[in-house]
């Protein structure tokens, strides 16, 4: 971005001098432009996921299968934002000779950060969007990460999420907790 001349840079909202690649658990908030409602909305206390959301929720599921260094522990596709807590639980990919490079290789990401890891999350919903037709701005230009460093932080975390749908009915001031309600 420039303005009036000179370079505006961003903050950074990660960890000085931590390595995003390090094994550990990772809380990660990711939210609509303008906080649309594109993946659903919340009755009952439940979110009831649109088209656009069971894609979103197919996509994170499939972290796992992209990533092989990283597990989904815990995630919810609300409304408008994504949670989830993912763990890097190892290093490296599995040594194997590539022969057959690149031809024939199996793709990998070949970059190991929860960055990269968001990047192709975010990648694959709007890829999903715009296949059903979507035109517009879909996420934030940027997303939370917490780092958990304990084992309480860890079941706090896994309760949040859990719990998040019931939460966005209070947090929302709207009692839509009876059908049909808005």
């Amino acid at each position: 971005m420039i303005q009036k001349g000179k370079l505006k840079y961003r903050k950074s909202r990660r960890m000085k001098g931590y390595d995003y690649t390090w094994r550990g658990l990772y809380f990660v908030t990711i939210c609509a432009h303008r906080r649309q409602r594109h993946w659903g909305k919340v009755l009952d206390g439940k979110m009831q996921l649109s088209e656009f959301g069971q894609s979103a929720h197919q996509c994170w599921k499939e972290i796992n299968k992209h990533f092989p260094h990283a597990r989904v522990l815990e995630f919810v596709v609300m409304p408008d934002h994504v949670h989830g807590l993912i763990e890097i639980y190892r290093y490296a990919f599995p040594d194997r000779v590539r022969t057959s490079w690149p031809h024939f290789a199996k793709f990998e990401s070949p970059s190991r950060t929860i960055g990269s890891i968001v990047r192709g999350y975010k990648i694959g919903v709007v890829k999903g969007m715009r296949a059903s037709g979507f035109v517009g701005d879909v996420w934030l230009r940027d997303y939370d990460c917490r780092i958990l460093f304990n084992l309480s932080d860890r079941h706090r975390v896994m309760a949040y999420i859990r719990n998040n749908p019931r939460k966005f009915c209070q947090r929302s001031g709207r009692n839509i907790s009876r059908r049909g309600a808005a």
